[in-house]
């Protein structure tokens, strides 16, 4: 796949509210079309992690990801003791799309309250735009306190999966995909929560961005999964 940069982003379709008027101006992209990935619905635990912090740079995230690496390596190993068979395929994939479902969404449901299509990048950054404009204070102690709990659930959560050797790389790049996210959200409801001038689009250009660009890679890598598993499961 050629490299893209924040701007030339895939994005799936979810869900943000209907009838939000008076964007703030927002630099102009040409929408591309998403790939298609199967959801799922499960049970949320919402659970309060303000671990981004030690996270976003440095070795903090690089143990971070190595202590996850080892981990999915020895999961893999007890994996391939008890066999690869259809059944557990299934089940590995029933329990990774419930998280998606649950948490993923359940996040970005957060985040938008409400239903509406967004179907590319341009809307993406465009309804997180508008948010912040209407109120930049409100709309970052929201995201922080509310709905950050779903992406900290979701990464413990994929973190005790036990995948098939083979889906072992493509969960990784789901967590360190959700680690990424968290970090980008982190920064960015900070950096509101302490504006002290009004919102501007371009000024918030980069965050904004991190943001869609960790979005993107943990769909991209959830769709990867899921067409391995049909693979498997049909072959």
């Amino acid at each position: 796949m050629t490299d893209r940069n924040d701007d030339e982003i895939d994005f799936e379709e979810f869900d943000v509210p209907r009838g939000q008027e008076g964007a703030p101006e927002i630099p102009q992209m040409t929408p591309l079309a998403p790939p298609a990935v199967g959801l799922a619905v499960a049970h949320r635990q919402p659970a309060l992690d303000h671990e981004e912090q030690a996270l976003r740079g440095g070795k903090g995230g690089m143990i971070a990801v190595m202590v996850g690496a080892g981990a999915l390596a020895i999961g893999a190993l007890v994996f391939a003791m008890s066999g690869d068979d259809s059944e557990a395929y299934e089940q590995f994939g029933r329990n990774v799309n419930g998280l998606e479902g649950a948490h993923f969404e359940g996040f970005w449901g957060c985040v938008f309250q409400g239903a509406e299509t967004i179907k590319d990048d341009q809307a993406l950054r465009a309804q997180i735009h508008k948010r912040a404009g209407r109120g930049k204070d409100r709309f970052g102690a929201h995201v922080d306190t509310r709905c950050m709990p779903e992406l900290a659930e979701l990464e413990t959560q994929l973190q005790t999966l036990l995948p098939p050797n083979d889906l072992g790389p493509l969960l990784l790049e789901e967590i360190q995909a959700v680690r990424a996210l968290r970090s980008g959200w982190s920064d960015y409801t900070a950096y509101l929560q302490g504006l002290d001038m009004p919102y501007r689009p371009a000024d918030a250009k980069d965050h904004v961005g991190r943001i869609a660009k960790a979005w993107y890679n943990f769909r991209k890598a959830h769709s990867a999964l899921n067409r391995l598993l049909r693979e498997r499961l049909a072959s």
